[in-house]
């Protein structure tokens, strides 16, 4: 069966005729969409329909519970949270929409809503972008190793030059093994610690493109990953909020500014560190407007040498509480940011295989190292890391070292840092 028509339509228009030759012309479209998405969608919504033409930071600043208290305001079937949870967990929707839920491995389950033409969309956009050269031209099978199903992936089963199967981790890992290699995957998509553990175990498998995604990609798993496939591992920044970005041929990651306005909270301009305001003006069902994610991002300095306008990220940090943060010498709090965590305790304990670092309290962390690590690594790496807090002019901290638990899970996202404790900002 060939793709229907209105997927092949998305993926030409974002493959081949939604270019965009500089930053003012991608902000031109972004600006002419954003007119018809209030008039559309956001002038027909209780919520906001009595500021559909107010200037965008006059908005609420939305988030998980924002949404979950107005969910049947922010709906155009004016479905109530609870109603939208139980009709997923039945895997039941109403006719022409589909209704879906997060993994919740982050938290509180997230539940989405979008109708058919808006899964047509979101499958020939994510086509277009994360199929290698070749296209649709080439048969592919695609796999998709997540913890959580969703009708939304079913829109791209519409082709015969496409197979979709979905594995299920939280049905564990080690049962697929068998079933994955003798599916022979082309495309590959999965949790970052899942490629780079199938990569060091040897899975029988060549996909032509690997994508990591639901947690951060560390340099040593890109590595990995890369040296066991032969090609360099992509990413898709991709979660219920929507497909918010995916790498180029190059492999830089690109915010999809042509389907979504990026606005940028900065945590600190220095070191381009941002949380991003998602406002999609491609969906019609489910308004998302202002939407706070939990993400840090690392703005690139400059462009990428692929030529497009799209905001190009350096890397994604983590989230927003993966930032550690103590008491100042001054007063106040200071933080210090998962990356700097990390390659402080990967430089002074080269050994280890892996590390995780848990704040427990503003004066109080426990460091974790796996594998073969010598004591003078261990002392080392949590002596840097004490240097590292004080760097940032903070307090002393105490600093425990504990015995490292691996992930017991795969479906768990994993987080090497993490801050257990709330700030006054989380809550902003």
């Amino acid at each position: 069966m060939d793709f229907s028509p209105a997927i092949l339509r998305h993926f030409l228009a974002a493959r081949f005729l939604r270019s965009f030759k500089d930053r003012q012309a991608l902000e031109n479209w972004q600006n002419r969409r954003m007119q018809i998405f209030r008039k559309s969608v956001l002038a027909k919504l209780p919520l906001y329909r009595n500021m559909a033409d107010a200037p965008l930071d006059e908005f609420p600043i939305a988030g998980k519970q924002f949404v979950q208290d107005h969910f049947k305001d922010l709906n155009v079937l004016g479905l109530s949270f609870d109603d939208a949870l139980r009709q997923a967990r039945q895997g039941v929707s109403p006719k022409g929409y589909t209704i879906g839920m997060s993994s919740g491995t982050s938290g509180n389950r997230g539940v989405f809503l979008v109708d058919d033409a808006e899964r047509k969309h979101w499958a020939g956009v994510m086509l277009a972008k994360a199929l290698p050269p070749g296209g649709l031209l080439k048969c592919h099978r695609a796999a998709l190793m997540l913890a959580a199903n969703s009708n939304l992936y079913r829109a791209t089963q519409h082709s015969g030059r496409l197979t979709f199967r979905f594995f299920d981790l939280s049905q564990g890992l080690d049962r697929h093994r068998e079933a994955l290699e003798a599916y022979h995957p082309t495309l590959l998509i999965a949790p970052a610690h899942v490629l780079a553990l199938m990569a060091r175990q040897n899975w029988a498998i060549q996909p032509e493109r690997a994508f990591s995604a639901a947690e951060v990609l560390d340099k040593r798993e890109a590595n990995i990953i890369g040296r066991s496939w032969g090609e360099p591992v992509h990413q898709i920044y991709q979660c219920t909020e929507g497909f918010l970005g995916i790498t180029c041929r190059l492999g830089t990651l690109h915010l999809n500014e042509d389907c979504i306005l990026v606005e940028k909270q900065w945590l600190d301009k220095e070191r381009h560190a941002f949380t991003p305001l998602i406002t999609d003006f491609s969906r019609r069902s489910q308004a998302m407007v202002r939407y706070r994610m939990n993400d840090i991002l690392i703005a690139s300095p400059t462009p990428c040498a692929c030529g497009s306008p799209l905001q190009a990220i350096a890397r994604i940090e983590g989230r927003r509480d993966d930032i550690l943060a103590f008491p100042s010498d001054q007063g106040g709090m200071v933080l210090l940011f998962p990356d700097d965590v990390r390659a402080t305790v990967l430089d002074a304990a080269p050994a280890a295989s892996d590390f995780h670092v848990r704040q427990h309290s503003p004066e109080r962390l426990s460091l974790s190292l796996e594998g073969a690590v010598p004591e003078e690594q261990a002392k080392n790496a949590a002596a840097k890391l004490a240097e590292a807090i004080r760097r940032v002019g903070a307090k002393p901290a105490h600093i425990q070292t504990m015995p490292f638990m691996p992930i017991e899970h795969h479906a768990t996202k994993l987080r090497r840092v993490v801050r257990e404790f709330s700030l006054m900002e989380d809550a902003q």
